[in-house]
Order: structure tokens, then sequence, then C-alpha cells
């Protein structure tokens, strides 16, 4: 009978060295992750603003002084439509709030003569009365989150701050980005970042123009439909634009509800407006706004809108698609863009450039390419770095 083979793996202390300084790494960067998000969204921010910005530079203007008035234009925008906006949003939520009832008792007596039930049944039931719950908590939710607005205003500075420098201080960025990057990588780290920031900026501003047209689209139709808190019912589709399929139906919730005290026929034109509403983004808007940007499947975008939610609340939520999207340029390049890949970097005349790509064995993580294109095999340890 033969003996059994025993397997022995040996493992250097340097190795363990790293994993614990990993580890250590990991923790400190979930211990800061609030901080983190706040530095991605200016970085965001940034990136959005970068077209605007490179533009105004281009006639010659100080690039400071580029940034500085563009962030003003915008902040004096923003102050206008708060300005306007918030005491009519302050109205309605607070009408909101005092009309729940009265909503929640016309309500009962619509299902009570649809089910053949006594409204008082209904009351008494667990129907309504787990609506009436559910209903208090989102308010409850609401008057949290108008008590956390001194906090987010800190916040918003601080990323108003961060993006301000990541636009004035462009090239500095730039600049320790690669000079964290083994030199031999450099060209196509300092080339993804770009294509990241770019992908990032289209998002943003896609999102924002989408959410623009679908809270105007929704303010007229429920404004046109004589159904109550139109103004706040629009926000909420324009805020849930982010979310694929999942956000038109959760905003098309409460306005059919609330459309239903007015009468039955009008949350039934409620359900077909947004119906209409969402297939005119579908098939018209998204592809004109969104075109530019990498398509992303559904799935994983509300995948990473839980994910994000679940480590770091609704910041993570936000900037979930974002992130997910930047990281789906790098995964491009890896696994169905490199031929493009490489023809762009061979034609900005880098004597070699080496990237991310298995290669044909499978051995490898690195493909290398001369300065007349012609492919050479995996670099050894000797060979010199990219110029």
């Amino acid at each position: 009978m033969a003996k059994p083979k025993s397997v022995h793996i040996d493992v250097s202390y340097g190795t363990f060295l790293k994993l614990a300084i990993l580890a250590i790494a990991a923790g400190f960067l979930f211990l800061v992750r609030e901080l983190l998000l706040l530095i991605f969204i200016a970085i965001v921010i940034a990136s959005a603003l970068d077209p605007l910005v490179d533009w105004l530079h281009r006639r010659k203007i100080p690039r400071a002084l580029t940034v500085l008035f563009v962030y003003i234009v915008l902040i004096g925008i923003l102050v206008v439509i708060v300005s306007v906006l918030a005491p009519a949003v302050a109205e309605q939520i607070q009408e909101l709030l005092t009309l729940a009832p009265e909503y929640l008792d016309k309500l009962a007596i619509w299902l009570g003569g649809l089910l053949s039930v006594s409204p008082q049944d209904l009351v008494n039931g667990d129907i309504v009365g787990s609506l009436t719950g559910t209903v208090s908590d989102s308010l409850a939710g609401v008057t949290d989150a108008l008590s956390s607005t001194i906090r987010g205003f800190f916040s918003f500075l601080i990323v108003l701050v961060l993006a301000f420098y990541f636009s004035v201080q462009e090239d500095s960025f730039k600049g320790f980005i690669r000079s964290i990057v083994p030199s031999r990588h450099r060209l196509y780290v300092s080339d993804l970042t770009g294509r990241m920031q770019k992908q990032m900026g289209l998002w943003l501003r896609g999102q924002l123009i989408l959410a623009l047209v679908i809270f105007v689209l929704t303010f007229v139709v429920l404004s046109a439909l004589h159904v109550p808190n139109a103004l706040v019912l629009a926000m909420l589709a324009g805020l849930f634009e982010v979310v694929p399929y999942i956000g038109p139906i959760l905003s098309a919730v409460p306005a059919t509800l609330i459309a239903f005290t007015v009468s039955p026929l009008t949350a039934a034109l409620v359900v077909v407006a947004y119906v209409i509403i969402q297939q005119l983004e579908n098939h018209v808007l998204q592809p004109r706004i969104m075109g530019k940007v990498l398509g992303l499947n559904p799935l994983i975008v509300i995948l990473a809108i839980l994910i994000g939610a679940q480590l770091a609340g609704v910041l993570g939520a936000i900037l979930a698609v974002p992130l997910v999207t930047a990281a789906t340029v790098f995964l491009g390049d890896l696994f169905h863009e490199t031929e493009r890949l490489e023809d762009r970097l061979k034609s900005r005349g880098a004597r070699e450039v080496r990237f991310f790509k298995p290669s044909e064995d499978g051995k490898g993580m690195f493909s290398s390419f001369g300065r007349d294109g012609s492919k050479k095999g995996k670099p050894s340890e000797k060979e010199g770095d990219e110029t």
C-alpha cells in the first residue's frame, strides 16, 4: 500500500509581511470610507467640469481663474434654484405630513368599495394599518433626513473645496498618480485615468440632464392632472432616475397613491403617464444623452447600488454607479478592447508599451509592443523601462 504523499507549502516572512500590510491598509481604508467617498465625489464633479474648464483655458485664460469663474457661476445657479424651489418644496412636504391621514382614509374608502369591505374593517385590519405604519416610518425618515442638513452642508463644502483643487491642480493630481506607478506602466495608466475621468464626467452630466428632463415632464403631467404635491413627486422621479428600471417604479408608487385621493381615473392616468415617460426615456432620451457613456448591465447597476448602500449608506449608493463605470473602462481594456488600446498607445510614439492583458499562453499578464508595432514576448527583468 502506497504511502499518502504529503504536500508542504513554504511561505516566506516577506509574504506574510505583505499580507499583513494589505490587511492593515484595507482596514484603514474601511475606517475612512466616508472621507474617501467625499474625495471620489469631488473627482467625479471635477471630471464633469473638465471639458468646460479646458475649453475656457484654451482661450488663454489662466486655469485658476477659469475654474473659479465656472464654480461661481454654477454655485450661483444652484443658489437661485434652491431659493426658488426650497419654499415650495418645504410647503408641500408639510402639507403631505398634515394630509397623510386624510389620504389614507380616502384610500381605505376606495379599497373598501373595490373589495366589498367596509372602510372601518380596513382601518381596523392589517391592510391600511400596515400601510399607515409604512407611511409613518417614511415620514419619520424624511424628518431624520432634514435634521442631518447641517452635516450634509459641511460635507458639501468639503467636496467643493476638493473638486476646486482637483480642477486647478489637474496636472499635479495626474502627476501624483503617475509617480506611484512603475515607470513601465505610466503611459497606460495615464491614458486609463484620463478615460476613466471622461466616462465619469459623461455619466454625471448625462444623469443630471436626464433627471432634469424627467423632473420637468413629471411635474407638467402631475400639475395638469391636478395631483397634490406635484413638485415633491416630480423631484422624487428625478432623483430615482439613477436606478434603472426600479427607480421609475419607486417614484410612480407614491404618485399613484396620492392620485387615488383625487379619483381612480386620475390614478390610472398617472400610471399611463409614468409608463409613457419611461418609454420616452428608454427609446429617445437615454440613447441620445447617455450614448457616449460605456453601457452597463442594469442588473450590475442595481447590485452596485445595493452594495454601495450597505457599505456607505446614501453616498455609497449614489457613487456606486460612477465607480462601476470607471472600473468597466479597465475591464474593457483587459478583456474586450485591447487591440484598439494597442493602436492608440503605439500612435503616441511609445518605444515600448506594456499593459495588463492575458497572454496567449495564459502564463502572463503583460503584453509588450515595440516602436515598430512588433509583438514581443513577456518582458524580462533586465529590460529597461519605457520612455
